[in-house]
């Protein structure tokens, strides 16, 4: 080993030391397993699909948040599916993360659930059923291989993406994807993590905020989400199925939709969404022209109330009987 080598090795370890005694970042910080985690580990479970760091448990029952979520034996939040497909039968998929999944809500008030109600009411000809493999944490990119894995399996007619404008996150910095995800090399040092976090901090200055950073153009995020959106394209379009993006807003922190800062950004989404071939609708201009306030429609500020479930599921409703022949028509 030369003198130089061994030099920088040691100037390493005492930055090391250093950080770990003055400022041990937690970004990114390996998380410590804990067995007995219920919304972890009794609700959610490690994915054999590859690529894919957890999925939901099926069977699985649990209370969160004064809610109970209850897992069916396909794996999806919500009753058990038809196996096989009534003859006949229209079948909707809807994938997304906790917003759609319906994180503090009632599974019957969930969007994909009052969605199912108001299309049944209106074409009851369809018997239709609305499969919701949403899961709390899930990205562009794991819906992509969800669809990839799952789509001859489930044989969807129409498949709905619910968009939140945190899914091209890709660092494992979210509860379950921390928690499933393996922790790189890397990551164990104290000193890494602190480097890693002051570039994101700064990349993150330069854009404005977060979602403006997750959604730059030719940033890193957003070329997977671009890719997914692709890989989706191409799963569902070489068997005919139609897929519609649903662009749902952030909560908070604004208590107006006058004040909301990121229109621009969900105006983005649906354009990208559109050249790559879907339709697009923005759940924003729902909410906005409705009269309520944000506080009005949420759990949280990420989290839509039944209220705001209940006027999702009425908006994706009217844009797809407006619209049958593209939209509802049972695939071969």
């Amino acid at each position: 080993m030369s003198v130089a080598l061994l030099g920088v090795l040691v100037l390493l370890a005492i930055g090391e030391c250093i950080v770990r005694a003055v400022r041990s970042p937690n970004f990114l910080h390996p998380v410590a397993r804990n067995r007995s985690d219920p919304w972890r580990t009794d609700v959610h479970q490690r994915s054999s699909t590859p690529g894919l760091d957890y999925e939901l448990r099926p069977g699985a029952i649990s209370t969160q948040r004064g809610v109970e979520i209850a897992v069916n034996s396909a794996g999806l939040r919500g009753p058990d599916i038809r196996d096989p497909r009534a003859p006949g039968s229209f079948r909707l998929l809807v994938l997304g993360d906790s917003v759609s999944f319906g994180l503090g809500v009632q599974e019957r008030d969930t969007w994909p659930r009052v969605l199912e109600s108001r299309l049944r009411v209106a074409r009851p000809e369809l018997d239709i059923e609305v499969l919701n493999h949403s899961v709390s944490g899930y990205g562009t990119l794991d819906e992509a291989l969800v669809l990839e894995a799952r789509i001859d399996v489930l044989q969807p007619d129409l498949v709905v993406l619910g968009y939140c404008l945190n899914d091209p996150e890709q660092a494992p910095i979210q509860g379950l994807r921390a928690y499933f995800h393996e922790a790189a090399v890397w990551q164990h040092s104290a000193l890494a993590r602190l480097v890693a976090s002051t570039l994101r901090e700064r990349a993150i200055a330069r854009s404005g905020d977060t979602i403006r950073w997750l959604h730059e153009p030719r940033g890193d995020s957003w070329t997977v989400v671009r890719e997914s959106l692709m890989r989706i394209e191409r799963t569902a379009s070489v068997r005919g199925v139609p897929v519609l993006v649903a662009v749902f807003p952030m909560f908070g922190p604004h208590d107006r939709w006058a004040d909301y800062p990121w229109s621009d950004v969900n105006a983005f989404v649906a354009a990208e969404s559109h050249s790559v071939g879907f339709g697009t609708i923005d759940i924003l201009s729902a909410y906005a022209g409705s009269g309520l306030t944000p506080v009005e429609l949420r759990v949280d500020e990420s989290h839509a109330s039944a209220e705001g479930h209940a006027l999702a599921a009425e908006t994706i409703a009217a844009l797809l009987l407006a619209e049958p022949a593209r939209w509802l028509a049972r695939r071969p």
